[in-house]
């Protein structure tokens, strides 16, 4: 968790510094305990698909959320996750970053848009510490699982 919330915070830091990102690339670290990796990200505009792919997962869910206020970016390659998991998508606080490889994977995208719509409709977390915080307390099944094309 503390890895993903570095890598918000500085590409927070990168669009209040100098304003929105449009489409330059920037970079920002990540890590996880001692390792820190360097993931190259870029502000994308959404295809037309992904707001239909989020109607679809708010249709599901029950919930409703608010697409134009998400920020997107894609990075290049796969990037370390939790416990050196691969991963290729996240969400944190309005802004989504997908590996470009997997930018069609309507699973994935759903995946990350469903956080963004739990949240937006006033869903949280259960309240403790990081370290003792599951997959499951970020992931409830359904409406993971169910509404997004079988990516928990």
């Amino acid at each position: 968790m503390k890895w993903f919330l570095l890598l918000v915070a500085l590409l927070a830091c990168q669009a209040s510094a100098t304003g929105p990102i449009e489409s330059a690339d920037t970079w920002s670290f990540i890590g996880t305990g001692d390792t820190v990796y360097v993931v190259y990200v870029t502000q994308i505009n959404p295809p037309a698909q992904y707001e239909q792919w989020y109607r679809e997962a708010e249709a599901c869910s029950g919930r409703h959320g608010d697409f134009a206020g998400v920020k997107w970016f894609v990075t290049p390659h796969p990037f370390p996750g939790v416990g050196g998991k691969t991963t290729y998508g996240l969400w944190h606080n309005r802004q989504i970053l997908i590996n470009a490889d997997q930018a069609d994977s309507a699973g994935l995208i759903k995946h990350e848009e469903l956080h963004d719509i739990l949240w937006e409709s006033g869903w949280r977390p259960p309240n403790k510490p990081d370290s003792l915080m599951t997959h499951a307390d970020l992931h409830p099944n359904p409406p993971f699982g169910l509404c997004t094309d079988g990516w928990s």
